[in-house]
């Protein structure tokens, strides 16, 4: 299936390479590559007492950029993107840290405008596909260590676990597309080299039957994803 899904994402890369070159709109394409880290999490509907905290992870990919003119670009970007949150619960007897890490494969669309020499602003949509989805539960009793306890399970596949004696039934609630759009910049050190930082808001629910809470109602969680990047075009 995940291989399925990485050839379509593809397939639509190159359709749009060939769409661009058919119609002539492109003067000129430059193939290259980026990598950078992550600063990610899920934002939503948290109740009282629990604190969310953000995950740092990477991502990793190749791009096109299509230049129409001097002063407006097309950048389809395709990378794996290691995501995800942590959230805890303190209370007086215990801590309880539920981390949640997700790996997407992400498809982008840019469209990039350049306003000084070197600067460029970037925005577009961008369409994801959960790859992998685990969760890591991990309960911390203030006054008796025996009762330390940690879970580690997998958010896609249903389940059945056990954690603190209670018995779950995990049905793989996770929405595995995402649809977001992404505002950034892009700063060109050299002809080759250039860095670019850019955030990216969710709009799908990530979470569709409560899968991170194991409760009767869903936190709503969408993806929220600020990127900084090193890119190096051939």
């Amino acid at each position: 299936m995940i291989h399925l899904i990485a050839g379509k994402l593809k397939r639509i890369a190159i359709n749009t390479i060939l769409l661009f070159s058919a119609l002539g709109i492109a003067q000129e394409i430059n193939f290259g590559a980026k990598a950078g880290f992550n600063i990610s999490s899920l934002r939503g509907d948290y109740p009282n007492g629990i604190e969310k905290k953000a995950k740092v992870g990477f991502h990793i990919g190749s791009l096109a950029e299509y230049v129409v003119n001097e002063k407006i670009g097309v950048q389809p970007e395709l990378l794996f993107s290691r995501q995800g949150v942590t959230s805890k619960t303190n209370n007086e007897g215990f801590r309880l840290t539920q981390t949640t890490l997700l790996n997407y494969l992400n498809l982008a669309l840019i469209g990039k405008y350049v306003v000084l020499e070197k600067l460029s602003i970037e925005f577009g949509p961008q369409f994801g596909y959960v790859l992998t989805a685990k969760s890591k539960w991990e309960y911390v009793d203030n006054t008796d260590s025996s009762r330390n306890e940690t879970l580690e399970f997998d958010l896609i596949n249903d389940q059945t676990f056990t954690f603190l004696g209670e018995t779950f039934m995990g049905e793989g609630g996770i929405n595995r597309f995402d649809f977001g759009l992404s505002l950034g910049a892009a700063y060109a050190l050299n002809e080759h080299v250039f860095v670019q930082v850019r955030y990216t808001l969710g709009l799908l629910t990530v979470d569709e039957i409560s899968t991170f809470n194991q409760s009767n109602e869903s936190w709503k969680l969408k993806n929220s994803v600020l990127q900084f990047s090193v890119g190096y075009q051939f």
